[in-house]
């Protein structure tokens, strides 16, 4: 189990995946759908710029 203080980040492009993992009520959880490989180009550009 990890500790309260760690962040998950479920990201799919299917909606249902990212409804289970929140319908569970997890407080640590953040669920985002979109497509895997533009958030992480998005991410990626944005750890770069920081």
């Amino acid at each position: 189990m990890l500790p309260s203080t760690v962040k998950t980040i479920c990201i799919d492009i299917n909606p249902t995946t990212v409804t289970k993992l929140m319908d569970r009520g997890s407080q640590q959880t953040l669920g985002l759908v979109t497509d895997v490989s533009s958030f992480l180009t998005i991410l990626k550009s944005m750890l770069i710029t920081n």
